[in-house]
């Protein structure tokens, strides 16, 4: 009776368990599905593994997340900062309405508008509003203070014309979004590329802009 080499018994066992760990682990990762990642703000990641259809949410979500953060900063109590509800248009304009505290420690809304840059296809902040309401003008109202009103006025209705007539973001784009920040993961996101980022706006605008002509919608 031959006698049983354990030494190779150890090796082939050693082998075969590696095998199976490593198999295990490309099963598991072929069928991660793109929120695995966003949830955990690696959004290069999702962009990967995410299907054609999702690609679009998850270069919306990066999209959001980067603005959001820009505005957060400006925030006297950034930890308060609170994202309500996002909105975006055809003519390339993105409305955040967030939340946070004042210097009184009150809770305070309101609205930031950005716009695409055409020439670099990156979305830039133009202005944020806490009314919408229009700001009238005075006699008394000297040449500065009436200037001030009207590129006031003229952001207000760009923030109420995207309220009106453009499309309104998922709530689970909003809630993982707010979810990031209040964990401090928000410090460990990862943002596609910025190039990438780019050829991503350029496209959507390049297709809406499609649209616009074909129907006669261009103002």
């Amino acid at each position: 009776m031959k006698e049983i080499n354990f030494k190779k018994v150890s090796l082939f066992a050693g082998i075969g368990l590696a095998v199976i760990i490593l198999i295990a682990l490309i099963v598991n990762f072929a069928f991660r599905d793109y929120h695995d990642f966003t949830k955990v703000g690696n959004y290069p990641k999702a962009y990967s593994v995410a299907k054609k259809d999702d690609k679009t949410k998850v270069y919306l979500e990066n999209l959001i997340f980067k603005l959001c953060k820009e505005v957060r900063e400006s925030y006297k109590d950034p930890s308060s900062f609170e994202l309500r509800e996002v909105y975006y248009s055809d003519l390339g304009n993105i409305v955040l309405k967030t939340g946070g505290k004042n210097s009184y420690g009150g809770i305070v809304f309101g609205y930031d508008l950005y716009i695409i840059n055409r020439e670099n296809y990156l979305f830039e902040y133009s202005g944020s509003e806490s009314s919408l309401e229009e700001e009238k003008t005075y006699s008394w109202d000297d040449a500065e203070k009436k200037l001030e009103k009207a590129a006031s006025n003229l952001i207000k209705k760009l923030i109420s014309l995207t309220l009106k007539d453009g499309k309104k973001v998922d709530s689970e784009i909003v809630d993982n979004i707010n979810q990031l920040f209040s964990n401090d993961t928000y410090k460990k996101v990862q943002l596609i590329d910025e190039e990438l980022e780019k050829e991503l706006n350029k496209e959507n605008m390049d297709v809406l802009n499609k649209i616009n002509k074909e129907f006669n919608l261009d103002t």
